[in-house]
């Protein structure tokens, strides 16, 4: 029987992955925003008749879409801490509780 190690992985020594695309974004982000906002411009103006059909619809999508960004800012939501939650649930939950209550 052969009871070898297999070899140790070599360390990684460059960049992390997606570093590269996260610097590309960054320094580019002025372009690309400018060019979302062109192209929902256009869409607007090709679309003008459907948009109205369908206007009820997307401003429901509208009012999810955007409560789910500002909810996270408004209740102070840190990412790097959202493991903790699911050990101690009872600040977070709190939290939630008050703020309804409040608002």
């Amino acid at each position: 029987m052969n009871n070898t190690a297999p070899p140790a992985m070599p360390a990684h020594h460059g960049p992390p992955p997606g570093a590269a695309l996260a610097h590309h974004l960054r320094d580019r982000l002025f372009w690309y925003a400018l060019a979302a906002m062109g192209g929902g411009w256009l869409l607007g103006i090709l679309g003008a008749g459907q948009a109205k059909a369908w206007a009820s619809a997307l401003g429901a999508v509208m009012n999810i879409v955007v409560f789910l960004m500002i909810f996270p800012m408004m209740i102070g939501l840190n990412f790097a801490l959202l493991p903790k939650v699911f050990k101690q649930p009872r600040p977070l939950l709190l939290r939630l509780l008050f703020l309804l209550v409040l608002f």
